[in-house]
């Protein structure tokens, strides 16, 4: 998948895949979202979170841009189809909205 790449990585003699998400955004709407940021400015915790426009149309996964990219967001159509192929060992949780009438 794009904007996607699985790192290799050994875990006590164990081989592992580590998924990292090469897309991110950074239209977030700071005044409806509740973020959680340390000392730097660094955005360390999402509750909630509010994009404005439709910038994600084309990513269905993606990190916020100044955060410390802990976290992989993905919109509806990706968990959707996670279902639909009964993938296992994923879990979601729905934590915000698109503004799709706002600028970006």
């Amino acid at each position: 998948m794009d904007g996607l790449e699985l790192l290799p990585l050994k875990v006590e003699g164990k081989d592992w895949k580590l998924l990292n998400c090469l897309n991110s955004i950074d239209n977030v709407d700071e005044k409806r979202s509740i973020l959680h940021r340390d000392d730097s400015g660094k955005i360390f915790m999402v509750q909630k979170l509010v994009i404005n426009n439709l910038a994600v149309d084309k990513n269905e996964f993606f990190t916020i841009q100044d955060s410390n990219r802990s976290s992989i967001f993905v919109i509806e159509s990706f968990v959707n189809r996670v279902r639909q192929l009964g993938l296992k060992g994923l879990q979601f949780r729905h934590i915000g909205e698109v503004n799709v009438n706002s600028p970006p």
